[in-house]
């Protein structure tokens, strides 16, 4: 079984904010991060990614909704060059491409972490794998795969 630290929901509360950069969840289908969590608990994801630190990534394919979520990442390249600017987040500069519209999905990602047999959540959004943004905490290694990613990918905010 699932549970969440209360440290982690503010991370996760983002991804319920359809006015921030990045990934929403649609409201109809998760109102909250308890709704997430069940679903998980009584799901079997399609892939599921080992990590280091006893942390695994899960997908799920929710079919038996339209979309769960938006999609909040893209390619740089697939957006013009004036479509992306910076943007303030956790207090590190990012990239931010401006959309008209975000692509809809049927896909959950969670995170989670093995402590002692259970489950704890890190994270939760709408749509496929990604990576995290590099941080302090990471090895050299799992920097070096997140600079790479988010070298190419771009977080996605709606424009009006």
């Amino acid at each position: 079984m699932i549970t969440i630290r209360e440290r982690r929901l503010r991370h996760v509360f983002r991804h319920f904010d359809k006015n921030a950069a990045g990934s929403s969840f649609n409201h109809e289908v998760f109102p909250h991060i308890h709704s997430i969590i069940a679903y998980a608990n009584s799901h079997t994801p399609i892939h599921s990614f080992k990590q280091p630190k006893n942390r695994e990534v899960r997908i799920f394919h929710c079919t038996e909704f339209d979309h769960i979520g938006n999609v909040g990442i893209a390619l740089k390249s697939e957006l013009p060059e004036e479509a992306i600017q910076k943007e303030t987040r956790d207090g590190f500069l990012i990239e931010v491409g401006l959309v008209k519209e975000f692509k809809k999905t049927q896909h959950l990602c969670i995170v989670v972490e093995k402590k002692k047999d259970r489950y704890f959540l890190i994270t939760a959004y709408p749509g496929n794998k990604s990576e995290s943004f590099p941080h302090r905490n990471q090895t050299p290694e799992e920097r070096s795969q997140s600079t790479a990613f988010w070298d190419k990918y771009v977080l996605l905010k709606l424009i009006d």
